[in-house]
């Protein structure tokens, strides 16, 4: 019984003498979380310009630039640079499920790891004009045929806006292009509404009337909607705007 008591004796008198002469930490040395989280923020390149200042690139301009799509057309205007051209996609009108917006798709698609065949997934549809009859652009005979679209890039501005209901941008804006608003038809799945531009191009061999996600002109309709000045025999127009 003597020598486990001796030992625990001795032991407890060493870890005294190390925990009693161990050097204090001081206030510079304690971390927080917080301090943490925000110093480390401070390595990524986003929040850190020095690399590029030291190997002479500048950073002015670093985040100019805005890009957006201009559908129906294969080419921007000018002043915007073409990011790339495509053809506009979407959800097939009878469907309940998949996105509810219009998708400018490249034309050079190009894909890594798949699985063969169909499977469990949802569904992406070629678009078409839905245009006949009393409409504008009726004569260009667009009706059934398949929708060009082009991304552009404008690398002076910042900002964009598409205006429903009007083809004029506000004072100290600059129009990119205007046309039609347009969108599913009333009775089917819902779309989101963009802006078509006022002289639509066709794709190139596509007049076959397949379907899919459709573009209609959009009427306004009295109600809570004011009429005027809106008209609900007259198709509402549009504006893409960057400043």
């Amino acid at each position: 019984m003597g020598k486990p008591l001796l030992f625990s004796t001795i032991f407890c008198a060493v870890l005294a003498t190390v925990v009693c002469t161990a050097t204090p930490l001081s206030d510079e040395k304690i971390v927080t979380k917080r301090e943490f989280d925000d110093t480390s923020m401070q390595s990524f390149p986003e929040y850190d310009n020095s690399a590029m200042e030291e190997q002479g690139a500048s950073t002015e301009g670093y985040h100019k630039g805005v890009a957006y799509v201009r559908w129906g057309r294969t080419v921007c205007p000018f002043g915007a640079e073409v990011v790339y051209k495509g053809r506009a996609a979407g959800s097939h009108y009878k469907h309940s499920g998949g996105g509810s917006n219009y998708q400018c798709v490249t034309l050079q698609p190009k894909n890594f790891a798949y699985g063969p065949g169909t499977v469990a997934a949802s569904f992406m549809y070629g678009s078409e004009y839905e245009m006949w009859g009393n409409i504008p652009k009726a004569n260009l005979h667009l009706h059934e045929h398949d929708v060009p679209c082009v991304v552009c890039y404008v690398p002076t501005r910042t900002a964009k806006i598409m205006i429903p209901g009007t083809y004029i941008c506000p004072s100290r804006w600059t129009r990119e292009y205007y046309g039609y608003l347009m969108a599913e038809r009333y009775n089917h799945h819902r779309s989101t509404f963009e802006c078509v531009d006022h002289a639509p191009e066709k794709a190139l061999g596509g007049h076959l009337n397949r379907n899919g996600a459709l573009f209609y002109h959009v009427e306004p309709r009295r109600g809570s909607l004011p009429c005027p000045p809106y008209d609900q025999q007259k198709e509402m127009t549009c504006a893409v705007c960057t400043r």
